[in-house]
């Protein structure tokens, strides 16, 4: 393999790693904000209150 071959080659690897990275983060980044926009409507859920009553000894 010559130089030229062996730069290019390394040269491609280095874009297809950053390309990799930086899907990742863009995932990692969507799954936070649903997991926040989730965690935000379990606590904005305010259930009416109940008259009644569950016994939950066993």
């Amino acid at each position: 393999m010559d130089i030229a071959a062996g730069s290019i080659g390394l040269s491609l690897a280095s874009v297809q790693m950053q390309v990799s990275l930086s899907m990742t983060k863009g995932a990692m980044d969507v799954a936070e904000s649903q997991a926040a926009q989730l965690l935000e409507g379990m606590q904005a859920a305010n259930p009416a209150p109940s008259s009644h009553r569950i016994d939950m000894l066993v």
